[in-house]
């Protein structure tokens, strides 16, 4: 049976205010805004910027970075950080068994 749909982030036990840092960047300038949902603010300066999923929120940086990618997924762009270990979103989906994530929607 097929894992569902990521469609919270409480699926991946990621809780409001978390932070999210992108692939080999020390700051964060993005965290979780609901564990109900897959929102995301960003913080861009002194502007706070909120996106709907990982992708959004990718192109947005992908944009302002002047490198803009046709297909965007999120998955490997965005993660999180322990001490000096960071580990992508998709990481955690795929190492995360179905029935759990099943039960968390719940």
């Amino acid at each position: 049976m097929r894992k569902p749909v990521l469609n919270s982030w409480k699926m991946l036990n990621i809780k409001a205010g978390t932070q999210l840092f992108r692939k080999s960047d020390k700051k964060s300038i993005c965290k979780t805004v609901s564990e109900e949902t897959m929102e995301l603010e960003l913080q861009d300066g002194k502007e706070k910027i909120r996106k709907f999923g990982l992708v959004k929120a990718e192109q947005h940086m992908r944009e302002k970075d002047g490198a803009p990618k046709k297909r965007c997924d999120g998955w490997d762009y965005w993660g999180i950080k322990d001490g000096d270990t960071w580990t992508s979103v998709y990481k955690i989906y795929a190492e995360t068994d179905r029935d759990t994530l099943v039960e968390r929607t719940k």
